[in-house]
């Protein structure tokens, strides 16, 4: 993968009427080399109805965001703040505290601190602060 043939054959299928292909396509886009099929998961996950769907969705993007490939060093910030403005769920939003964490760059207190906030539940705040403090003692 990671040629415009297969980008564009990828990203069709994420409009696909088949819901096993749109899942596929997601799948699929969850190892291209660089962040390019971003967006065209992000429109995937707001059009979406299928559950199942959109949380492989979601999880594509997760993973094509936090795998060790060639990001955009001047976007990967903005595309993790983008994601975090789509979780729905403690299970999404969790997800992305971990690679915040993980990753302990710039964006990575923006988000924690983002979730610190009083509009999400009390397992996700404990959950951003204890991220944030375990970023500070590093």
């Amino acid at each position: 993968t990671g040629d415009e043939k297969a980008y564009r054959k990828m990203a069709e299928s994420l409009k696909s009427g088949d819901i096993q292909e749109r899942i596929a396509a997601a799948t699929a886009f969850a190892d291209w080399p660089n962040d390019e099929p971003f967006d065209a998961l992000i429109d995937a996950f707001e059009e979406e109805d299928s559950v199942a769907a959109k949380e492989r969705i979601f999880k594509s993007a997760i993973q094509l965001l936090s795998a060790k490939r060639l990001h955009n060093p001047d976007e990967i910030g903005n595309y993790w703040l983008t994601l975090s403005g789509y979780a729905n769920t403690d299970t999404q939003k969790g997800k992305i505290i971990g690679q915040a964490v993980r990753a302990n760059q710039g964006w990575s207190m923006v988000i924690l601190n983002h979730y610190t906030e009083n509009s999400h539940s009390q397992r996700i705040q404990d959950l951003a602060k204890k991220g944030i403090k375990k970023i500070n003692n590093k």
